[in-house]
């Protein structure tokens, strides 16, 4: 497969860019000295300015600071330790470092040392650490962590680590998260506690991508179906529109023939206009898919159009929702009058890196084929038509059955069609970032001889936050595919009718003989069977040129700005780009009868379309 040269080297030069500035991100999120100038400013200020630079966690309580005297230094590129001491030089608070959080304390005085044991001391409080794990074991970040009856909390972290100070050991720990049962835990004497998560039942059933984000389902007031890619994940599909076929309700799919990359026709709760485009709009990964433009075929006629999704790989997709109702067009405008698929494809996962290869390979073959006469058959019906109108038989009917000579045309114009497909896919996850990559190829070869449908594609996904504010998310993915028809509409009658037309309408009694080029009087033994020409089916077939190149190119990135520390409201902005060319070539020679009419028939045509968001 080849591809423009500029057009990877860009893709490339933005892959390496983003990755060096994600490690960049994550490298420096520990181990950083301290620089600091502050005066009269209060203990608990200058201490969430040293967490900030350290990226340390820090645990206080409030009433204890008020005693605390305010603080004035200057340090430039100093150790955490350092900076600490200097903060509470003179102070009546201390403090303790426990895995990677500040814990501030209060100093006991000798006198309060032996005081008289009438007089309790004030409970110091714990520091609870822990981790929370999915039940896969990837950690979640953004789970809340209560001390029950308090209002005391913290969210973990990237890595699902947390820390906070709970007043002893009969406190309860609340942890919850979105889609997730939460749990009640006592902290007892432990100080390290590693919380596992369970997922609610039915919760990624209940969610679904809608135009702005994703919504419950029992707060859908729309009409939407989804579909999973565990529903067609061992499925013989080729294109996203065979993936929905059968499979969401309201949704008609039906492919315009059998051959290799057919055109797919998508109505969604039936035509609603008889003059205009019918199809619904299709969005990846909130990048709204541009009209399909295949490079026109001058003096051809017929479907010719290639189906415009080829360039997405059904195995990179997660899931896929039908939004079929008007309300669609409050998002996309009158776009979406026709209804809108949103397809969602794979991310990675926090974790350990995944290798998955999926080989599918399947065959396929005429059902129903037509029972075509031999020639002795043929012959005998040819003499009875001859005696019908009162003229002998032209044909010895014995000495051709004698002889056996016979050609089955339509079984020498097909074959057993075989379709192998290969994926590839490399997934994971580690700190703030994971990513997703995959390659395919395919190779669909159909049931007519010259036949046949390649397709190649990569894809790259990376997901990062960079602030607590803010995530990226970016595609990329590349297609190049070949489509060789069988079929070209020429008006080439009365010569020729199409290679299943062809192989019906000729006679049993001509022998298939590739080395004879071209036309040849359409007689048989001295009998004129047409005043036409023969052209064999096969070399219908095989003699012409029918290929239809098709690049595509999609690159887009998702900006996620959290507007509210919950993460419960975003904006988001997405920009990208779209870049499709077809090239279709076509070469008829004079010998066949599909290129006849012209004398020989040379097309070579381009189509590019090319969008920004």
């Amino acid at each position: 497969m080849l591809f423009h040269s500029k057009t990877w080297l860009v893709m490339r030069l933005t892959i390496v860019l983003l990755i060096a500035a994600c490690l960049h991100v994550q490298a420096n999120g520990y181990g950083q000295n301290i620089s600091l100038s502050v005066q009269n400013v209060s203990l608990e200020n200058v201490l969430k300015k040293i967490k900030k630079q350290a990226g340390y966690h820090l645990v206080y309580r409030e009433e204890w600071m008020s005693q605390a005297e305010k603080v004035s230094l200057t340090l430039n590129n100093v150790s955490i330790t350092e900076a600490l001491n200097a903060c509470f030089k003179n102070q009546v608070l201390t403090y303790e470092l426990v895995n990677k959080t500040i814990v501030v304390k209060r100093t006991i005085t000798p006198l309060e040392q032996h005081a008289d044991r009438k007089f309790v001391e004030e409970p110091q409080d714990i520091v609870i650490t822990g981790k929370v794990t999915n039940q896969d074991g990837n950690p979640l970040e953004g789970v809340s962590v209560i001390v029950k009856e308090t209002g005391r909390g913290v969210y973990t972290v990237a890595d699902g680590t947390f820390s906070i100070s709970v007043a002893g050991e009969r406190s309860v720990l609340v942890v919850s998260h979105v889609g997730m049962e939460t749990q009640e835990i006592t902290v007892g004497r432990n100080k390290t506690v590693d919380i596992i998560l369970l997922q609610l039942k039915g919760s990624m059933e209940d969610v679904v991508v809608v135009g702005y984000g994703v919504q419950s389902r029992k707060d859908l007031t729309g009409s939407i179906s989804r579909v999973s890619s565990q529903e067609f994940k061992n499925a013989i599909v080729s294109t996203v529109d065979q993936a929905l076929q059968g499979r969401a309700t309201g949704v008609f799919v039906t492919q315009a023939s059998g051959e290799p990359g057919a055109n797919v026709v998508v109505r969604i709760r039936g035509i609603s206009s008889f003059s205009n485009n019918n199809q619904p709009l299709y969005v990846i990964d909130g990048f709204i898919m541009p009209p399909y433009t295949e490079a026109a075929a001058p003096n051809t006629s017929g479907p010719s159009i290639s189906n415009g999704l080829y360039g997405l790989n059904p195995a990179d997709i997660e899931s896929i929702d039908v939004l079929k109702d008007a309300s669609a067009t409050a998002i996309y405008g009158s776009r979406a009058a026709n209804g809108v698929i949103l397809i969602t494809t794979k991310r990675g996962k926090m974790g350990e890196s995944q290798i998955e290869f999926i080989n599918k390979t399947s065959a396929s073959s005429m059902s129903n084929s037509y029972d075509m006469m031999n020639g002795y058959e043929f012959a005998t019906a040819k003499n009875q038509s001859y005696i019908d109108a009162g003229q002998p038989g032209p044909f010895n009917v014995d000495s051709i059955k004698a002889a056996g000579a016979s050609t089955d045309w339509l079984d020498q114009i097909s074959r057993t069609g075989l379709r192998q497909e290969n994926s590839l896919t490399y997934r994971g996850g580690a700190g703030k970032t994971n990513y997703f990559l995959s390659g395919a190829y395919m190779l669909e070869q159909g049931v007519i001889k010259g036949s046949e449908n390649k397709r190649g594609s990569i894809r790259f996904n990376l997901n990062t936050s960079f602030k607590s504010w803010y995530d990226a998310r970016m595609q990329v993915s590349a297609t190049r595919a070949k489509l060789t028809r069988a079929t070209t509409e020429t008006g080439g009658w009365p010569y020729s009718g199409g290679p299943i037309f062809d192989a019906l309408r000729a006679s049993p009694l001509h022998q298939n003989n590739t080395t004879v080029l071209g036309e040849v009087p359409d007689i048989v033994g001295g009998v004129i069977l047409s005043q036409n020409t023969f052209v064999s089916p096969v070399q219908e077939l095989l003699d012409k040129t029918d290929n239809t190149f098709n690049d595509q190119v999609l690159a887009n990135i998702e900006n996620i700005f959290y507007l509210t520390k919950s993460k419960n409201l975003e904006l988001h902005v997405l920009s990208g780009s779209s870049l499709q060319n077809s090239e279709r070539q076509i070469n008829l020679p004079p010998w066949l009868g599909s290129g006849k009419t012209y004398n020989g028939l040379v097309i070579e045509s381009n189509a590019k379309t090319q969008s920004f968001n």
